[in-house]
């Protein structure tokens, strides 16, 4: 998998985390690169929604959202799209792993949305290419990483991997300003479908932090790069 910088009904915000894929506490985003024989040209997004324009609130059609513990959201808004009028916001304060009652932390504070490409969406071999904008108002506290997995699966609903989320806090706009990410991919053999995942985490138990993070994300597609 190679990155550069540059459908599944309503679900509840309050939705539990376990259709998360349980990810590895290092992250780390393949360096930037240029794509020899892959050309720009359009194709079908496989991802419904990819602007975020329909849902209102927490009500993201065609999208899965789920929060942890705590002061955390992903909602539609309004505030700084990149396309169209809107975009998702993901935000968590980092030590809302804290319990209310002030006892032990509860886990990483997370925010976290995912769609599932429709079935035979995808095929062994062929090159696909993700791409989103993302942009933050605000610098990312200590220990908070946004974040994002392309996950295949295959016609019986069973992943083919991977399941380590990858971090991409540097190719993240500041102040508004958005920046575009593209991450090329292959399908492994069996694969049927795609899940891809976004999301925001930090402020573990043993290393919270008071302050908020927030992530924008816009116009997202996974397309079949033609050729």
């Amino acid at each position: 998998m190679r990155t550069t910088t540059s459908r599944s009904n309503r679900s509840k915000a309050q939705a539990a985390l376990a259709w998360l894929p349980k990810a590895a506490s290092t992250f780390c985003l393949v360096g930037t690169l240029g794509v020899a024989g892959i050309t720009s040209q359009a194709s079908e997004n496989l991802l419904e929604n990819g602007g975020f324009e329909e849902g209102d609130g927490a009500e993201i059609d065609r999208w899965k959202s789920s929060i942890g513990f705590g002061q955390q959201s992903a909602l539609i808004s309004e505030t700084a799209p990149h396309d169209g009028s809107r975009h998702v916001v993901l935000s968590i304060t980092s030590d809302d792993s804290e319990s209310a009652n002030g006892g032990p932390g509860l886990g990483p504070a997370r925010a976290a949305i995912q769609q599932e490409s429709f079935g035979g969406s995808v095929s062994e071999g062929k090159s696909y290419r993700l791409t989103f904008h993302a942009s933050t108002p605000t610098q990312f506290p200590p220990g908070v990483a946004p974040r994002y997995l392309v996950e295949w699966i295959d016609p019986a609903g069973q992943s083919l991997g991977p399941t380590i989320f990858q971090g991409f806090g540097d190719r993240v706009g500041l102040d508004g300003a958005y920046e575009e990410v593209t991450v090329e991919l292959t399908g492994p053999p069996g694969a049927d479908r795609a899940r891809v995942f976004f999301d925001l985490e930090g402020g573990a138990g043993n290393n919270p932090n008071p302050d908020e993070a927030i992530l924008y994300l816009d116009a997202v597609s996974l397309r079949e790069a033609v050729p």
